[in-house]
């Protein structure tokens, strides 16, 4: 489901056709461990329309995952965002940007990397390449996250928005099949089908494009409840209990 995030992932950090050995390579343990997880599942008999549902929602999406990636990975290419008709201003508009450009800024010792000022030329938002500079305007703990993307990638923002999208895409993935282990078997079933559902809804995939940090915040969250509720810390809330 998520290959095609991996892929776009792998891109940011080596671009080129290198990128799809790597990405599919970095599937490989995650879907064993998805795997692994399947086989828990405890579902007696699953209906032929369970299973083609499933398969449906899974294709669409990698489809929409795939769809924007490509944009991700090329701007210019705005028949693959995910509202491909909006405005300039929706479609270039990059949450991340605020990120890395608040890290720069920090790495350069502005004292102030929340003044507006930073963000803008003319009286407008600045643009790297076609992309919109967002203001940065959360808390500066946010920061060492974009700082470390941007180092790896050369501080290419484009190449960074690219990792940033693979990690978080596999992230958000991960925890909701860890909550789900914890369901009891029928709604376990349940959730195992409509999950790829959420990762292409409208919702998912154009805060994915946006590149904030929402998704991957919320999936944290939830990762952290269910290590507490568990008492064995992360490496234990995909097992059943």
């Amino acid at each position: 489901m998520f290959a095609p995030a991996l892929v776009v992932g792998a891109w940011g950090l080596t671009p080129g056709w290198a990128a799809l050995p790597l990405g599919l390579a970095a599937a490989i343990p995650t879907f064993l461990w998805l795997r692994s997880r399947e086989r828990r599942l405890q579902a007696p008999s699953v209906s032929r329309r369970t299973v083609v549902l499933s398969c449906v929602l899974t294709l669409a999406a990698a489809i929409q995952l795939g769809r924007v990636g490509v944009f991700v990975v090329a701007p210019e290419k705005t028949g693959f965002a995910a509202l491909p008709h909006a405005d300039p201003w929706a479609l270039y508009h990059v949450c991340f940007t605020g990120y890395t450009e608040a890290a720069r800024l920090a790495s350069e010792g502005r004292t102030n990397i929340y003044d507006p000022g930073n963000y803008e030329a003319g009286g407008q938002s600045r643009r790297i390449g076609l992309l919109i500079v967002d203001e940065y305007e959360y808390p500066p703990p946010f920061l060492p996250l974009p700082a470390a993307l941007s180092a790896v990638t050369g501080h290419d923002v484009v190449r960074t928005r690219a990792l940033f999208y693979g990690l978080q895409a596999v992230l958000v993935v991960l925890v909701m099949v860890a909550a789900s282990m914890r369901l009891n078997p029928a709604a376990r079933l349940t959730a195992w089908v409509l999950m790829p559902g959420v990762v292409a809804a409208f919702q998912t995939i154009v805060g994915m494009q946006y590149g904030n940090f929402q998704s991957g915040a919320f999936a944290l969250a939830v990762a952290g409840m269910l290590a507490a509720t568990r008492g064995r810390g992360f490496g234990a809330v995909g097992l059943p209990p």
